[in-house]
């Protein structure tokens, strides 16, 4: 049981970090007389924002989280049998008010030498209360069996295991309070309210088991298998089988390898083959397999109907059911070594691992024509796989009164989409099939003009001149249009990341150290696409195309209204 009370700035860190990479860098925080600027605008300078000064964001979590359970030996019956089980209640009643108010920023003039308070154009008085209460209660119990024969070892169990979460909200809305020394919400206006609420449940069933042997603790073998199913799909199809398989061998206790290697305390050889489910389609998304209608809530959509022409809400068509929705499905494919020396203080391990996905669920619209006006429903049509390898070496230090741990470990993953819709008319250089899941559609570009004699003797985007992007006419039709776009193999998403993991600990005094970091990844930066008055970077600035500077790294000055440069490209 625990009580959470946390006050958050009223503004959003998106909100703030954008205000604070604007700034222009002749605006202080604060003027000279000690008064708070106005930011570039409206007075959003990102030290009030995030201040107390502009309201605040309060939430309070009280949180409960009972568990009951048992664990009975059955030794009567037979030796190594027993039977175990637990109920799990979750529940978090959360409580969130966010007060909005004018803050006081001060913009200079420059020809009056004043300084003039922009409080009223920096935001309302408003009032947002949030109420929540999250209820998850979880079943589960297990029949195990665990005894050894000998060299012979067996392990297995079955279980079944049960999940309900229900979720209740209200929300309610008011701005123009009578004071900002009053942060009630029936002190605000009718103007704007707005009082919602809503409910949304899921659950899961599952049956579990495994079976797993052992010999003379060298040979190893695992079957295991869940039979799960879910409150999201439709009962023809909700449930699935997902079994697993493992193998191991320990060549490291076979006598021929303690005979005649010398050196190698551990040798491990294992495989292993699985499928898992996955039914999480986020918040909101249920019963898509049913036909669905949404209330209209906004009353700038309401419809006069009726003898006397009353306004009205009503109701609509919110989504095409798909009655055939069921898992997706990814396919686990590994193979590793394990390694020991210098008494296993040295250990190192190596996977090679295919992570297939199918049946994932998205929509068919890009090959259906923008003029049908269609909006199909999710369907189990895409497919992806991920497939790399991971390694790690860690020396450990235990017998000593100092002990410590030292280790590294490096993933390399490559993604690529097997299918996905895709209009049947785009470019094949534009298809994302074979490339990375996130990959990015972008212009090509041989640099920068620097004369207008390569602008004339170059396809170009209309009113090109020296300095903008030089952008590859793909296709070779004589002129630059989005078919010049083409899909490039990088994403966002890294290739490769690592960790070094650290610990030491001397007479019960411990610490714990962890660098990651990553790699072969690539990033999209337009700096000048979040708005004309945003300040750009001093990277772009100072090296932009200038009469006296013509052989820039960076094209010239540009907002976001401009076509030729605020675009993606390479």
């Amino acid at each position: 049981t625990r009580r959470e009370d946390r006050t958050y700035p009223v503004a959003g860190i998106s909100s703030i970090m954008h205000e604070t990479v604007s700034m222009y860098p002749y605006i202080p925080a604060y003027w000279k007389n000690g008064s708070p600027s106005a930011g570039v605008a409206n007075g959003r300078n990102p030290i009030l924002m995030s201040s107390a000064a502009a309201g605040y964001d309060k939430v309070l979590n009280l949180i409960v989280n009972p568990k009951m359970g048992f664990d009975l030996k059955l030794p009567s019956i037979t030796e190594g049998l027993s039977l175990n089980g637990y109920a799990a209640f979750d529940y978090n009643v959360r409580s969130q008010k966010k007060f909005t108010k004018p803050w006081d920023a001060y913009a200079y003039d420059k020809n009056k030498d004043t300084y003039n308070n922009v409080k009223n154009s920096t935001s309302i008085t408003s009032i947002l209360q949030d109420e929540q209460v999250h209820n998850q209660n979880t079943y589960f119990v297990k029949l195990a069996y665990d005894r050894k024969f000998e060299k012979h070892g067996f392990n297995a169990f079955v279980g079944y295991e049960q999940t309900q979460r229900d979720i209740r909200q209200t929300t309610a809305y008011r701005r123009d309070l009578l004071s900002e020394q009053l942060d009630q919400i029936f002190t605000g206006s009718t103007k704007g309210q707005n009082a919602t609420g809503g409910a949304y449940q899921d659950g899961r069933e599952s049956y579990l088991g495994r079976v797993a042997y052992s010999y003379d603790n060298k040979y190893l073998a695992e079957i295991s298998s869940r039979y799960n199913g879910s409150f999201n799909f439709p009962s023809e199809t909700r449930w699935g089988m997902f079994p697993a398989i493992s193998a191991g061998w320990k060549i490291s206790e076979e006598d021929f390898f303690k005979n005649n290697v010398k050196g190698i305390d551990q040798l491990k050889l294992r495989a292993s083959w699985g499928k898992m489910g996955n039914d999480d389609m986020g918040q909101g998304s249920q019963y898509l397999f049913l036909t669905r209608y949404q209330l209209t809530t906004n009353q700038q959509n309401y419809t006069y109907f009726g003898s006397d022409y009353t306004l009205n809400n009503s109701i609509f068509l919110s989504a095409t059911p798909n009655p055939n929705i069921t898992w997706e499905v990814q396919d686990s494919r590994n193979i590793g070594l394990d390694f020991g020396f210098l008494d296993n203080r040295l250990t190192a391990t190596f996977d090679y691992f295919n992570n297939t996905r199918s049946d994932i669920l998205v929509q068919r619209n890009a090959s259906v024509p923008l003029y049908t006006g269609l909006s199909l429903p999710r369907e189990n049509i895409g497919e992806t796989v991920n497939r790399g390898v991971d390694w790690s070496v860690n020396f450990s230090e235990t017998s000593r009164e100092f002990k410590y741990n030292l280790g590294f470990n490096l993933t390399y993953a490559q993604s690529e989409v097997i299918f996905r819709d895709e209009a049947a008319n785009i470019p094949e250089w534009q298809k994302s099939t074979g490339k990375a899941v996130d990959s990015w559609v972008v212009y090509e570009t041989n640099g920068i003009y620097r004369t207008q004699a390569e602008v004339d003797n170059s396809a170009h985007f209309s009113g090109a001149k020296p300095g903008d992007l030089w952008v590859k006419d793909t296709d070779k039709d004589g002129s630059i249009t989005s078919n010049d776009r083409v899909r490039i193999p990088q994403s966002a998403t890294p290739k490769i990341a690592y960790g070094i993991p650290m610990k030491a600990e001397y007479k019960r005094i411990s610490i714990d150290l962890l660098w990651t970091g990553q790699s072969m990844a690539k990033q999209m930066i337009l700096p000048q696409a979040q708005g004309s008055i945003v300040s750009p970077p001093t990277w772009l600035y100072n090296d932009r195309y200038t009469a006296d500077n013509p052989n820039s790294k960076y094209p010239v000055a540009f907002n976001d209204t401009d076509p030729r440069n605020n675009i993606a490209a390479d």
